[in-house]
């Protein structure tokens, strides 16, 4: 993406399923940035707070429009707009997906209104056409054709019996094949990840269904609360079924069950009487089913961000029950003062959100701002002090690293990573010993820690305990099979080492080209160890070939000298052979 848009780029967008997600339009976004700014942050800041007024701006004139309500829908906008749950989506740059999905569905839900009202094929295909858009900036809203069903109840009038169900159902089943082809393609790019080794993903697949719907009933109740008294927000919620994280008590899930069932029963009691508290209310709830943790992806337990488009429902039902609430008085006089009372109570709240967001955007001022106010919420974060040590070590902060990892060895299902960051301190202190018996320690603690495999195989290799590092290189290929790193690093050992019994250049063939085959021949310094195996097996035209390709992997000018050596080597041992660089195209 720091490359802007290119025809490279542009296909690597369309083509590439990166973290998880299949999301061209965001990527496309990032780039035309890069176009407009390079990489002046301020300018990629300005557009996602320019879709989150256009988000604003959009809601507004949907609901103004849909219920000729100015003041309820100005309200219901505003609370939308400025509630520091929404800081998250907008303040974080890389969360682009949230704003541009969102402003790509509410333009297809102004595009269903027209339909609805003038009945023209067009209206409905751009309404396609731009849920399809939606869904390719974030797959967020594969609920939106059930929810435009709630709109038909209300503000369109649409669906007024429940006879009249099953056809505005038929006239939404192009709209929910598209959704979920996007589904099906997410759920494969997220599975696919996993299977990469991807550290968002990973544990995602172990938390069984039961504790899935547990966690997501007290979720839905905690963001009813957040939304309510946005207190400390926190940049990540440890899962509370995933290693770290800490179990609801019984009681909470049950108290959040009964709550969401009494809440849902009232809402759609309400429907006949209060149709925009309904319509609220099941928005909420409908909208907030792809991110609650039934499909669980990454090791959040919840997220501000996933409250982005569900709030918009409980800011309707609020602006309308402040509405209704107007009416309540039996004289002119009453609601007169009722009308002014709740007014100013409404300017008040919004006064006071736009307030608690502005401290909450300077949370996001920085780095350490940001762990800093997350782990002042969640103190009991073992990954976020994770995350934070690293960042510290990278700031060469190396004490205040160490009393991270402590605090984040201190639960159980952090301890080995704890060790095995406390063990890349000491390199950097230059401690070796002392770093290879922190990595000792955490294999005890966790055998198959691929991590502290992949340290203490360098550690070895750099003391010259050539079959250690060999030894523990094999077990990160037999952890991760996926992973290139460790093949590329043992195959230029079997490829270089003085040591005769242990030279093996074929297998460094085998191990490189594995390692190339992985990267999908997109990595210089897997080709280069592939270039460097051909050599030592005798193969100079080969490293020739291979290694003139892992130099144009490069960007212009960033092959050392080191590498051109190589190159030239090669071509001067394969011309004074049979063997020819364009030889070692024909050979499998």
């Amino acid at each position: 993406m720091r490359r802007g848009l290119d025809t490279a780029s542009v296909t690597w967008a369309i083509g590439e399923r990166h973290a998880g997600y299949w999301i061209p339009l965001t990527w496309l976004s990032h780039m035309l940035d890069v176009e407009l700014y390079g990489l002046d942050a301020g300018g990629h800041h300005a557009t996602n707070v320019l879709f989150h007024g256009a988000n604003t701006l959009l809601l507004f004139l949907l609901l103004a429009r849909g219920t000729g309500a100015l003041l309820p829908s100005l309200f219901a906008a505003a609370l939308f707009a400025v509630h520091p749950l929404r800081v998250e989506s907008v303040a974080w740059v890389t969360e682009r997906k949230d704003v541009l999905s969102t402003f790509f569905g509410l333009l297809a839900i102004a595009s269903y209104g027209r339909y609805a009202a003038r009945q023209r094929r067009a209206d409905f295909l751009a309404c396609a056409a731009l849920l399809a858009a939606s869904l390719a900036a974030k797959p967020m809203l594969v609920t939106l054709p059930f929810a435009l069903l709630l709109l038909d109840v209300w503000p369109l009038g649409r669906l007024r019996a429940i006879r009249e169900l099953g056809p505005r159902l038929v006239e939404k089943l192009p709209l929910i094949a598209i959704a979920v082809g996007f589904a099906l393609a997410t759920l494969l790019a997220q599975r696919n990840a996993a299977a990469l080794g991807d550290a968002a993903l990973i544990g995602a697949d172990h938390v069984a269904p039961l504790l899935r719907l547990a966690n997501a009933a007290v979720t839905s109740v905690a963001y009813l609360g957040m939304s309510v008294w946005p207190g400390r927000l926190s940049v990540l919620y440890p899962h509370p079924y995933l290693p770290g994280g800490t179990p609801w008590a019984v009681a909470e899930v049950f108290g959040a069950t009964l709550a969401l069932i009494a809440l849902t029963a009232g809402a759609a009691l309400a429907l006949a009487r209060r149709p925009a508290l309904a319509v609220g209310w099941f928005w909420y709830l409908g909208t907030l089913v792809p991110v609650i943790g039934l499909v669980q992806s990454g090791a959040q337990g919840m997220a501000d961000r996933f409250t982005y488009v569900p709030s918009m429902g409980l800011s309707v039902a609020i602006a309308w029950g402040v509405a209704g609430a107007l009416g309540s008085g039996s004289r002119e006089s009453d609601r007169g003062t009722l009308r002014g009372a709740l007014a100013l109570l409404a300017v008040a709240g919004v006064g006071a959100l736009a307030v608690a967001s502005f401290f909450q955007v300077r949370t996001w001022r920085d780095a350490e701002t940001l762990f800093v106010g997350s782990l002042e919420a969640t103190p009991d974060n073992p990954m976020l002090r994770t995350y934070y040590g690293i960042w510290l070590q990278s700031e060469g902060r190396l004490r205040e690293a160490a009393h991270q990892h402590r605090e984040a060895a201190r639960s159980d299902a952090y301890a080995a990573v704890s060790r095995a960051n406390l063990a890349a301190l000491s390199v950097r202190r230059g401690s070796v010993r002392e770093a290879i018996g922190h990595y000792r320690a955490a294999l005890e603690a966790e055998p198959d820690l691929a991590l502290a495999h992949m340290g203490l195989a360098r550690l070895l290799q750099r003391q010259g305990e050539i079959a250690g590092a060999l030894s523990h290189f094999a077990e990160v290929i037999r952890i991760e099979p996926d992973r290139a790193a460790a093949r590329v690093a043992a195959a230029r050992i079997l490829a270089k080492t003085p040591e005769r019994q242990l030279r093996d250049p074929m297998r460094a063939v085998r191990l490189a080209g594995e390692a190339v085959e992985i990267t999908g021949a997109r990595d210089a310094g897997a080709l280069d160890a592939l270039a460097v195996a051909y050599s030592a097996a005798g193969k100079p035209g080969r490293a020739a070939e291979t290694q003139r390709a892992a130099i144009s992997r490069l960007p212009a000018g960033h092959a050392d000298d080191a590498m051109r050596r190589r190159l030239a080597e090669y071509e001067r041992r394969a011309s004074s052979t049979r063997e020819r660089p364009q030889d070692a195209r024909a050979e499998p």
